[in-house]
Formats: structure tokens, C-alpha cells, sequence
């Protein structure tokens, strides 16, 4: 059975995503890879990078993206008001733990202007033109979104199993909010409560709020 994953590019240069997106298509040139992830198929998404972050976002979700690949230089042609690293923080603020990585060939720069997690950084002309680099940046694709796919799973079976005890004990229940927060902005972040408020609400208002969580988990 094929595993097909979405993969959204965001560029402001018609030429890289035209680069990009075959090889992206490409099967693994190792034997090792290719039986590894023989499984594995990337179906390729552009993403408009003169839309503002907030759109770009609601396309993830529109789109139900499984990982995107985002351009440093986002803002070179002055097409973006953003670059690659603002956005990828803005999609960290609004889904957790979303699989993402920030393409660029100006590595120095990057790391000396901006704060990125550097194993989220890949090496555009590496990634074009080594192919067994390429190898190495599709399996980190497909193994983080297999990640955020298991540890999504894993909180829904601890909130589910969680759930009849609700109310027995204060630890019981800020766990319960907790591993709800997570699942809610893993599933749709952009209007999530906070913990702090949650723990605010009477508790029939918090039991409603998890049971909606409830229900939208039993329909995916």
C-alpha cells in the first residue's frame, strides 16, 4: 500500500520550484533507501508566497499538508513581506510540532541573522545536485512526518484513556488540558485556547471544549 504525503513549497523564484519539484518526485538512488521507502510517494503543492503569513497557513490546513519546504529568501523579489524564517515560526506558533524545512544557500547568513532549530536547515545546492544528499533530505521528511503523525496518535490514545477520570485529581486534569492543547493546535491551532484560560473555565465549559476535541478525533 502507497503512503502518499503532501509536501507544500513556498518560493518567491519560479525556477527553484521548478527545479525542486521533479526531483522531489524522484525514487531514492541508494538500494537501501529505495527498499526502505519503496512505500513512500511525495505529492507536490505551491504555496503563494505573496499571500500573508495567516493565508499561507489556512492553505496548510486547507490543503491538510503533511510538510513544508520554505525558502530563506522568501523576501528577495520583495514578493513576500516575510522571509523563511518568519514563517517558519509562525507555523510553529499555530501547529505544533509541524514538519518544516528552511531551504537556503546561504547557510552563514542565516545562522549568524536568525534563531532556527538547524536540523530543520537544508542546503539547497547540496539537495540539487548530490543525489545521494537528496536521499538523505526525503528520508528526513518522511521519518519527521511519520513523527508528528505517532506522537499525534499517542497523545489522542493518553487524552482518551485520560478522560473518564476527569475531575478525580488537579494533576489528572492540567494533564488532560495539556495533551487537549497539544491535540487542538496539532489539528488547528489558529484559534486554540490557552492552557492558562482553560483552567479558568468552569468545569461544564472545559468538559464541552474536550468533547468537541473528542469528536473531531473519532471522525479523522
Amino acid at each position: 500500500m502507497k503512503l502518499e504525503f503532501k509536501i507544500g513549497i513556498i518560493d518567491d523564484s519560479l525556477e527553484k520550484i521548478a527545479t525542486i519539484k521533479p526531483l522531489l518526485l524522484a525514487k531514492p538512488v541508494s538500494a537501501k533507501k529505495q527498499g526502505k521507502y519503496s512505500n513512500r510517494k511525495f505529492n507536490v503543492f505551491e504555496l503563494d508566497p505573496q499571500k500573508s503569513m495567516n493565508e499561507v497557513i489556512g492553505d496548510i490546513y486547507y490543503e491538510k499538508l503533511d510538510c513544508m519546504l520554505i525558502d530563506y529568501k522568501l523576501d528577495s523579489f520583495s514578493i513576500s513581506e516575510y522571509n523563511g524564517v518568519d514563517l517558519a515560526t509562525k507555523i510553529e506558533e499555530t501547529l505544533y510540532n509541524f514538519p518544516m524545512f528552511i531551504l537556503t544557500s546561504h547557510e552563514d547568513e542565516l545562522f549568524n541573522k536568525e534563531v532556527c532549530n538547524v536540523y530543520q536547515v537544508l542546503d539547497f545546492e547540496l539537495y540539487t545536485n548530490e543525489e545521494f544528499e537528496r536521499d538523505e533530505v526525503h528520508g528526513k521528511i518522511i521519518e519527521q512526518i511519520q513523527m508528528f503523525k505517532k506522537q499525534k496518535k499517542e497523545w489522542e490514545k493518553e487524552l482518551k484513556d485520560l478522560m473518564p477520570q476527569a475531575g478525580i485529581s488537579e494533576k489528572i486534569d492540567s494533564k488532560i488540558i495539556e495533551l487537549d492543547s497539544k491535540i487542538e493546535k496539532s489539528i488547528d491551532g489558529r484559534s486554540a485556547l490557552s492552557d492558562e484560560l482553560k483552567r479558568e473555565l468552569k468545569s461544564d465549559k472545559l468538559m464541552s471544549l474536550m468533547e468537541k476535541i473528542e469528536q473531531i478525533l473519532n471522525e479523522e
